[in-house]
């Protein structure tokens, strides 16, 4: 049953993959797709019910900055299957408002995320394990308030605006201080 699920979510990704942009309708059909697996998989409807409800995706054109913490915040997971990212500003913002990240370990997504204390960090490009840690998530609750929570407090703390500025400081002191010797 569940490498069953774990099949049918990581079709669902694949299919989405690649794709330069995403349409409502392509959405809909990925939601569609994931709603049937999961009651095949014997989910109970009412979890069903609420997990589709909080699927909220807006997949074409421009969000506001200022939407985005809302957003954010009424998902349980943030999908992340990046790629190749310069920063990875969305998993942070998204584990800020209580959102557990699970992606990919490409550059700073694999710094930024602690594996298994504030977010799910997979191997690159490996769908099937992907699917099995959304599945997994979406199993246990108490594993989600745990990495969320973690998650917050993180962010809070290490980019919180005081000690992001105490470290460029401490940063651009080492770098502009005369060589020794």
């Amino acid at each position: 049953m569940f490498e069953s699920l774990t099949q049918r979510l990581s079709g669902t990704i694949d299919r989405l993959r690649g794709r330069g942009r995403l349409t409502e309708e392509n959405i809909r059909e990925a939601t569609r797709e994931v709603r049937i697996a999961l009651l095949e998989a014997d989910v109970a409807l009412p979890v069903v019910q609420a997990l589709v409800e909080r699927i909220k995706v807006r997949a074409v054109g421009f969000l506001p900055a200022a939407d985005l913490p809302t957003l954010y915040s009424t998902a349980d997971i943030l999908l992340f299957p990046s790629q190749a990212e310069s920063f990875g500003l969305t998993p942070l913002e998204a584990a800020s408002c209580g959102a557990v990240p699970v992606l990919f370990g490409v550059g700073p997504l694999a710094e930024n995320t602690i594996d298994g204390v504030t977010g799910v960090v997979v191997p690159p490009f490996d769908t099937d394990f992907f699917a099995a840690k959304i599945a997994a998530l979406l199993n246990d609750v108490d594993a989600r308030d745990r990495l969320s929570k973690a998650g917050h407090e993180h962010i809070m703390k290490e980019f919180d605006p005081e000690t992001v500025a105490k470290n460029y400081f401490e940063l651009f002191g080492k770098i502009t201080r005369p060589p020794v010797g």
